[in-house]
């Protein structure tokens, strides 16, 4: 964060005060994230004992949940062993046709769902004391807000790239591959470590006010006037065409 501020003495009864500031900062954590297989999470509801429809059942399970510990745990071993076999062929890779690259695909990964978020804002702040009794005091302010969304890979666990895929999009429109895109213009993309996947965009906001107070103080009253004036803007701005929402995930939205 960074703050400039000016303070100016106009006269003995009038003053004003202007500050800039920005402010910028990286928010991010982690998470497991599978493709095309079983959920690896102990703790997922159609592995616990309330799921099961067999009363033995449920009883042994619970049973072994509770004298087990590696059960209440992710397998770690299991993740590398998995990704480290599983073995293919992507063809026209990275949108080139013709590229068919040969590697370990990750079934599962970790990611980092971050939220970077810049500010900048101006205010300004005028006193004057027109007499003894009767003040007048009006300010203006801007703030110009950017979130930056989305998803990178933070550690393949032994994989050797990820397919920038919607899994979810394969299971609705198995026929249509142009829906499993996440970014259109960029297909069958090859994602390595540090690599933005899935949604990707930024958040809008822009403030803008002024306001003004008129403050009469009496031997026993005091009486005050004021007048606030506020516009807000907000939009949504895609920095990728996903393939579900091709005619309106990429560039601004509605303001």
């Amino acid at each position: 964060m960074a703050i400039l501020r000016h303070d100016f003495q106009i006269n003995r009864r009038s003053n004003l005060v202007t500050a800039v500031s920005y402010q910028t900062g990286r928010n991010g954590f982690g998470a497991l994230s599978w493709d095309n297989t079983n959920d690896p999470r102990p703790d997922y509801y159609q592995k616990l004992p309330s799921f099961q429809e067999n009363q033995e059942t449920a009883d042994l399970l619970a049973e072994s949940l509770r004298n087990d510990e590696n059960l209440r745990q992710l397998d770690w071993d299991y993740f590398y062993d998995v990704n480290r076999n599983n073995v293919v062929t992507v063809e026209n890779a990275d949108g080139i046709v013709g590229n068919n690259v040969q590697g370990k695909q990750a079934k599962y990964f970790l990611e980092e769902r971050r939220i970077d978020n810049s500010t900048f804002s101006f205010t300004s702040f005028y006193e004057n004391f027109i007499t003894d009794r009767f003040s007048l005091n009006a300010g203006v302010n801007f703030k110009h807000f950017i979130g930056h969304n989305f998803n990178s890979i933070q550690d393949l666990l032994g994989a050797d790239f990820y397919l920038n895929e919607d899994r979810f999009a394969r299971r609705d429109f198995p026929d249509d591959p142009t829906k499993w895109e996440n970014d259109i213009n960029n297909p069958r993309q090859l994602l390595k470590e540090g690599d933005v996947f899935g949604y990707d965009y930024n958040n809008n906001i822009r403030q803008g006010g002024a306001w003004l107070q008129g403050t009469l103080k009496l031997r026993r009253w005091d009486f005050f006037a004021a007048a606030n004036l506020n516009h807000d803007i907000y939009w949504r701005t895609g920095n990728v065409v996903n393939g579900r929402f091709p005619d309106n995930s990429f560039g601004d939205s509605e303001k």
